[in-house]
């Protein structure tokens, strides 16, 4: 049932006419938010969110759909940090991040979030061009085909309760 009332909510948004660049920051900071393992930042990003008014379902949805792929890659993440966290010229950056006041409650120090957040930034503009794609390629071709399913079922059911 909570499925079903997302994914309607999720479909509604597609169906009507929202720009495009806020379905697609959506999804591309959900998706950032989702590859990222710090709670913190997490909270960041819905912060982020909100202040942009993209929409909050099509965010969780990414953040879902991600989180649980990075799950999947977590040691790869892992190892990423530790390079990323040994690259002798970042030292001094690292040190002072963890020396300042907020910061090291963004758990930076740690290799996994280290490496989820460089694997984010990385995949940030990828993300964005392909939620982009598929948003596009969804009103020009999927929408009106849908809502001609979801009128005929909805004609549909009309006719049988009669």
């Amino acid at each position: 049932m909570l499925f079903e009332n997302i994914l309607q909510k999720f479909l509604n948004y597609l169906m009507c006419d929202v720009p495009l660049k806020k379905i697609t920051l959506a999804l591309t900071l959900g998706a950032t938010c989702g590859l990222i393992p710090s709670m913190l930042i997490r909270m960041l990003f819905v912060f982020v969110i909100l202040i942009y008014d993209a929409n909050f379902i099509l965010f969780l949805i990414s953040t879902s759909f991600f989180s649980v792929l990075a799950y999947l890659i977590l040691p790869l993440f892992s190892k990423i940090g530790l390079l990323v966290l040994n690259i002798p010229n970042f030292l001094p950056l690292w040190v002072f991040f963890y020396n300042a006041q907020i910061i090291p409650f963004l758990n930076l120090n740690n290799t996994a979030v280290m490496g989820g957040v460089a694997f984010s930034i990385v995949l940030f503009l990828p993300i964005f061009f392909i939620s982009h794609k598929f948003a596009l390629y969804y009103r020009n071709n999927c929408r009106d085909k849908l809502l001609k399913l979801v009128l005929k079922k909805t004609l549909t059911i009309k006719n049988t309760k009669l």
